[in-house]
């Protein structure tokens, strides 16, 4: 999760600009990799508004560890 942190932090400061657009699937390929960041961080940060019962269900526990996948692809393709 650090290098999440990491990652939203470089996108604050505007460190992600000059990225190519990165494919993490989902039609992320033709996007430029700021705005595919940006997407899958406020996808994450929707995971903490769920009420306990809601983060619990099984649809959104694949859901978020689908997610961190996709951040671990991520990494691979930016690092």
């Amino acid at each position: 999760m650090s290098w999440i942190a990491n990652l939203r932090g470089a996108l604050d400061r505007g460190g992600l600009a000059a990225l190519p657009p990165v494919d993490v699937g989902d039609g992320t390929s033709g996007m430029a990799a700021e705005w595919t960041i940006r997407v899958m961080l406020a996808d994450l940060d929707g995971f903490d508004d769920l009420e306990p019962e809601e983060a619990d269900d099984p649809v959104n526990v694949a859901r978020r560890a689908s997610l961190l996948a996709d951040f671990r692809v991520l990494r691979l393709l930016i690092d």
